[in-house]
C-alpha cells in the first residue's frame, strides 16, 4: 500500500473535533473513514468496518488509547496503528504500551503527518 491508496482508517478521539477533522481530511485524501468518540465503541465497530489503519488518541476517559491499541492489535495484527496525541513525548516513551504503535503522531498533526502515516 503507499500513501495514495485508499485506506480504511478508524480515527479514535474523545475530542470529537479533532475526530472530525481528522476525518474530513482523510476522506478528501480519498479514505474511507469512520471517527469514533471512544475506546468502547472502536472495539465495537471496528470488526465491521475492517479498517486497515487506527489513528488512536492516547488520552481517553474508559478505555484508553494504549489499551484500546492492544486490544486492536490483538484482533487485527495487521492492521497500522498510530497514536495521536497532546500527551509530551516523555510520557508517551515512560509508557511501555508505546511501543504497540506503528507511529506517534503529536497533535496538532498536519496534512502531511497523516499522508505520512498512511504511506505503507
Amino acid at each position: 500500500m503507499d500513501a495514495f491508496a485508499p485506506h480504511r482508517v478508524l480515527v479514535v478521539d474523545d475530542n470529537r473535533d479533532v475526530a472530525n477533522s481528522v476525518a474530513a481530511l482523510l476522506r478528501l485524501l480519498g479514505h474511507t473513514v469512520l471517527p469514533v468518540y471512544d475506546g468502547a465503541t472502536a472495539i465495537a465497530l471496528a470488526p465491521e468496518f475492517d479498517p486497515d489503519v487506527a489513528i488512536v488518541d492516547l488520552n481517553m476517559p474508559g478505555i484508553d488509547g494504549f489499551t484500546l491499541a492492544k486490544q486492536l492489535r490483538g484482533s487485527r495484527p495487521a492492521m497500522k496503528i498510530v497514536a495521536l496525541t497532546a500527551l509530551p513525548e516523555a510520557h508517551v516513551e515512560r509508557r511501555a504500551e508505546h511501543t504497540i504503535f506503528d507511529l506517534r503522531l503529536f497533535k496538532p498533526a498536519t496534512a502531511q503527518d497523516l499522508m505520512t502515516a498512511l504511506a505503507f
